[in-house]
């Protein structure tokens, strides 16, 4: 009676670690389905045809195969440059403003000046401003 009861306790332990396992598993599933992650958390899974998927960047995962990965990989260091390079840039908080081409006026580049919320395009209108007027001393 004692093995028995011995058994059942064993049993009874196995069971609650199997449930435990279970209700995380199922968590996470869960998780998954409804495509609940923690802000910015990027996660990779095979596709259907076997291509590279990182999902949480947008709404749809981007999906590309392992030599397009290494690539794009490879040109990374390209692409932080032209970011770096073009600040008026869209980004998720700041909408793309079409830059204008227009030279700045000197009244207009005062009244920017002034301010401290420039938007990327205007900040790069005024940098434009400010070479072109510093190529024109340089070339007096």
């Amino acid at each position: 009676m004692a093995e028995n009861k011995m058994n059942a306790v064993a049993e009874l332990e196995a069971l609650k670690l199997r449930l435990a396992a279970l209700e995380q598993e199922n968590q996470s599933l869960k998780t998954a389905v409804n495509g609940k992650r923690k802000g910015g958390e990027l996660t990779i899974k095979t596709s259907e045809k076997g291509a590279v998927s990182v999902y949480g960047l947008q709404r749809w995962p981007v999906t590309l195969y392992q030599e397009q990965w290494g690539r794009l990989i490879e040109f990374a260091p390209q692409i932080t440059n032209y970011i770096k390079a073009h600040p008026e840039l869209a980004t998720k908080d700041q909408p793309f403003e079409k830059p204008n081409n227009e030279p700045l006026t000197d009244a207009e580049f005062l009244a920017l000046s002034k301010r401290d919320d420039l938007t990327p395009a205007e900040q790069a209108r005024m940098n434009t401003y400010v070479a072109a007027k510093a190529a024109k001393v340089v070339r007096k």
